[in-house]
């Protein structure tokens, strides 16, 4: 009797561990298929009005690395996003010159092997070895352009001189302008309107440029980066501070807008790729570039989003080749958002500013 007990509770000890393992199969068998045969891939966290995650299905279907597109709006969102979590996740971002040398600073990208990338050469060398990352180690040019005023030509009787005193001068402004929404290039253009130069700023000087940017705040309709089609091709304020890229897009189809680069001097922007320190898939990210660069497919990526060509193999339709070929001289011309603010100084300016 005893034993026919004992083989009976161990038939019932038995089909309780059956059903619990066929239970626990259910429950994580796709999480252990991830596990075990999950996709090759990577994440990119970029600006949204230069990158197209919709162009990338040849790529994945080419390579079967798959390619998760993030998005982000400011250069201090990409910086928080790296700072603050260590496990960010990200294998590709796009930033900004000050922010790339910002980055490199704080080691939270790595070097790039340049061996590595089929298309290096390609590169114009005038878009290389800057402030930012002189030895060019760990950035390659994506995106570059340059700022100015876009006019829409057809609320002035002849088109105005091109000069930052449109934004700023009183007497001369429009019934309303558009303004950048950045700290830093806004106090930086109001610094060459005001001095000719962005460098050595003393606080006395800082003190007139946010007396210049409060008066011209009554005058601003918008201040906003994103929003540059919508304004100029609605006409509802008829200068705006833009990139040359935001210009290229609007003028495929309005033919009434022109882009002025002000006579007091004015800025190039360059946004380049780099690598996370973090980043565990440098393989998949060099393949993804190497794509990424090729003629035909980068190509379609200026058409689509008017920025200037880093590569000399594509060239930058809707703007002439005095602006778009970078030279040495053009760089002469221009400077980079590049002074050295103090970031309470920039903090307390545009709090005031915005208040």
């Amino acid at each position: 009797m005893i034993h026919f007990s004992l083989v009976r509770w161990s038939i019932r000890s038995i089909c309780v561990i059956l059903w619990c393992g066929i239970f626990f199969l259910f429950l994580y068998i796709p999480s252990l298929r991830l596990l075990f045969f999950q996709k090759p891939s990577i994440n990119i966290l970029a600006w949204p009005d230069v990158f197209n995650a919709s162009y990338l299905a040849d790529f994945e279907k080419e390579t079967g690395i798959q390619v998760h597109v993030n998005f982000f709006e400011f250069n201090e969102e990409l910086l928080v996003k790296l700072r603050t979590n260590p496990h960010h996740g990200y294998d590709l971002i796009m930033p900004s010159d000050h922010m790339a040398q910002l980055l490199i600073k704080e080691k939270l990208v790595k070097k790039i092997d340049t061996a590595q990338l089929t298309f290096f050469n390609d590169i114009y060398q005038e878009l290389l070895f800057h402030y930012y990352d002189p030895n060019n180690e760990y950035t390659i040019p994506y995106f570059w352009g340059i700022y100015g005023l876009g006019v829409v030509g057809s609320y002035f009787s002849r088109l105005p001189r091109s000069s930052w005193s449109l934004i700023f001068d009183k007497n001369i402004v429009p019934s309303c302008v558009c303004m950048i929404n950045d700290a830093r290039e806004a106090i930086l253009i109001a610094a060459q309107y005001l001095f000719g130069r962005i460098d050595g700023l003393a606080d006395d000087e800082y003190e007139l440029i946010k007396q210049l940017l409060l008066e011209q705040k009554k005058w601003v309709l918008l201040y906003s980066d994103l929003q540059v089609e919508y304004v100029l091709g609605s006409e509802i304020c008829p200068v705006i501070v833009t990139s040359s890229a935001d210009i290229a897009k609007i003028i495929r189809w309005k033919s009434d807008i022109h882009f002025m680069i002000p006579k007091e001097g004015s800025f190039i922007l360059i946004d380049s790729f780099a690598i996370p320190a973090t980043s565990t898939k440098d393989a998949y990210v060099y393949q993804f570039l190497n794509y990424l660069y090729q003629p035909t497919v980068f190509q379609r990526y200026v058409d689509r989003f008017g920025f200037f060509s880093p590569l000399k193999s594509v060239s930058t339709p809707h703007f002439d080749e005095t602006v778009t070929v970078p030279t040495e001289n053009l760089f002469k011309e221009f400077s980079f958002f590049r002074a050295d603010i103090p970031e309470k100084k920039l903090h307390e300016l545009w709090i005031a500013l915005k208040a």
